[in-house]
């Protein structure tokens, strides 16, 4: 498994758009979608591990806006728990995303 021990995720949640390492048909970012702080990242690292990566952005920046991945992350739970419920501010609305592909639209 690339991401390591899956008991480690249980208090991280991400809502993030998906992304694809080297996909020619992302779009780029539009940084005028979100006011959050802007955290960079490296995608094949945070593919590799991204404990540590998120481990930091919850100490640094609980929700930031990372254009690598073209998308805003809450790493917080208590902030995913609260904002997830506001689908007014954000939609989960994905079509191009790999759940919407693999399982068709919600």
């Amino acid at each position: 498994m690339p991401w390591g021990d899956p008991c480690k995720s249980s208090n991280v949640f991400l809502q993030i758009t998906s992304f694809s390492l080297g996909s020619p048909g992302v779009a780029p970012y539009d940084l005028s979608m979100s006011n959050a702080p802007v955290t960079h990242i490296d995608p094949h690292s945070f593919n590799a591990d991204p404990y540590p990566i998120l481990a930091e952005m919850r100490r640094t920046a609980p929700i930031t806006f990372v254009p690598e991945l073209n998308a805003t992350l809450f790493t917080r739970r208590d902030d995913i728990h609260r904002e997830e419920k506001r689908i007014d501010v954000f939609s989960s609305l994905q079509p191009d995303g790999l759940m919407t592909v693999l399982m068709g639209e919600n």
